[in-house]
């Protein structure tokens, strides 16, 4: 946790630091915002907050942990509740909507579905969408945040989440399968 702890205040600290590796393999798609739009840095951090306590829900889906994934996502929907929307404007408002609404539903699918299973079908919604969103606003990172993809998860179609480790560490199989998996891409 306070590794967690430190990170988030590295990022909010850095800030101006920008970019984002791309590999077009990853599902993290390339950002549509117009290099040099000016996307406030409060939002940023804030967002940033959403993916540390993601962090903390995808460790209790390693751990098979269903009542402290269902915790953990309540800590993410009340950081996901702090992203402050009006600081965007337009379209940039409307793209964050868009991220926020499936991202929201989904945290609360796991808060309120039963078994472990379900709660994994919903964390890859919100790992889509979480991925698209930091990349789409630019948040930086001090350290890689690399997105990682499991092929048999999803009844073989395939999912990605985000991790703070180069490590594979699976939120779909925990032990069943820990280390199924690869590193897709980077966010840095």
């Amino acid at each position: 946790m306070k590794t967690r702890t430190l990170f988030l205040a590295v990022v909010i600290s850095l800030f101006s630091v920008t970019g984002f590796s791309t590999n077009s393999n990853s599902g993290v798609t390339e950002s549509s915002i117009p290099h040099g739009t000016d996307i406030p840095d409060a939002f940023k951090s804030q967002l940033a907050e959403v993916l540390t306590r993601y962090l903390d829900l995808k460790d209790a889906l390693v751990e098979s942990d269903e009542s402290k994934a269902a915790t953990a996502a309540k800590e993410t929907l009340k950081s996901l509740k702090g992203v402050n929307m009006m600081l965007l404007e337009g379209d940039l408002h409307n793209k964050w909507m868009k991220y926020h609404s499936v991202i929201k539903s989904n945290l609360n699918g796991i808060v309120t579905m039963d078994g472990i299973e379900m709660k994994r079908t919903h964390f890859r919604l919100v790992s889509d969408e979480l991925a698209k969103s930091l990349k789409e606003f630019d948040v930086s990172f001090p350290q890689p945040v690399y997105v990682e993809f499991c092929p048999m998860a999803n009844n073989n179609k395939g999912a990605y989440w985000l991790s703070e480790s180069k490590d594979i560490r699976n939120p779909y199989f925990g032990d069943k399968m820990l280390k199924c998996g690869e590193i897709k891409d980077v966010l840095k």
